[in-house]
């Protein structure tokens, strides 16, 4: 594998991933001469899906700020969004803690799709977007690694797939994970304490739900293909062994479980600027 192909990319293209990001914005109500921020674009996947719902609901006059810490990432994002109009779309690359910075306007809505689990300090991110929104503006968030992502049928799964992977590191490879600190994506927190740190910042909880997904084989193969769940799992192994071991662990797994999918849940939450 190269280096490309440990990205996440791959993941995002699987329909359960772009419906349960679509669930989100559909949540949202969504009218015209709206600013919206796509906080951690990546890709674009999400600034299409608002893109799409603005057209559907003939949202006119509405634009969107496509905002990635990766220069690479915004160039993926304007390649795959280059029919939009620059009048509706345009691209800023910051940091996630200051990218209110790098716009001039204040704006109706931020959204961070699949990416708090991994700010290091989310309180200054939140209060960046205070800073950013309009009065009684809103930001919503999504992310499936969250203290309650695992439903309590699924940790049998879980406990299987890791042992085969590690032993399967173990056996063909001759080798263990390093001894690390948890990433920040592995450092989860529930629901209540997300409330407290939007409360922290000023905000107030407008919704939360919790969304359950069947995510087949082709979905745990393709995140065991993603650098941020390689290193989370198996910190210290060259990533193309230990994708392999994963992929080949997780495969065996469903095999043994006669399983087609396994359960995970999506958290998301909609505050508003209080």
């Amino acid at each position: 594998m190269s280096n490309d192909q440990f990205g996440f990319t791959k993941f995002s293209d699987n329909d359960f991933y772009s419906n349960i990001n679509k669930a989100l914005i559909n949540s949202l109500d969504l009218k015209s001469d709206l600013k919206i921020v796509d906080l951690g674009c990546a890709s674009g996947g999400i600034s299409k899906i608002i893109i799409d719902k603005l057209q559907n609901t003939n949202s006119i006059n509405s634009s969107i700020i496509a905002v990635d810490h990766s220069k690479d990432a915004l160039k993926e994002a304007q390649s795959n969004l280059r029919a939009v109009s620059d009048s509706m779309i345009t691209f800023v690359q910051s940091r996630y803690e200051e990218f209110s910075s790098k716009i001039k306007e204040k704006v109706d809505l931020v959204v961070l799709c699949n990416a708090i689990h991994y700010l290091d300090d989310k309180e200054l991110v939140i209060k960046d977007v205070m800073k950013i929104l309009k009065p009684n503006g809103r930001f919503a968030f999504n992310s499936s690694f969250f203290d309650g992502a695992h439903p309590e049928d699924t940790k049998g799964f879980y406990r299987k797939w890791m042992f085969k992977a590690m032993k399967i590191l173990s056996k063909e490879f001759k080798m263990r994970p390093a001894k690390a600190d948890k990433i920040e994506s592995r450092v989860q927190l529930t629901p209540s304490q997300y409330h407290d740190v939007l409360g922290n910042c000023g905000m107030k909880i407008i919704n939360t739900k919790i969304r359950t997904v069947e995510v087949p084989l082709d979905g745990w193969l393709d995140i065991s293909s993603f650098k941020d769940f390689i290193e989370g799992i198996m910190p210290g192994i060259k990533l193309d062994i230990a994708s392999q071991c994963l992929q080949k662990a997780v495969k065996e797994t469903f095999d043994e479980m006669k399983i087609t999918f396994v359960n995970r849940n999506w958290m998301e939450v909609i505050a508003v600027k209080s």
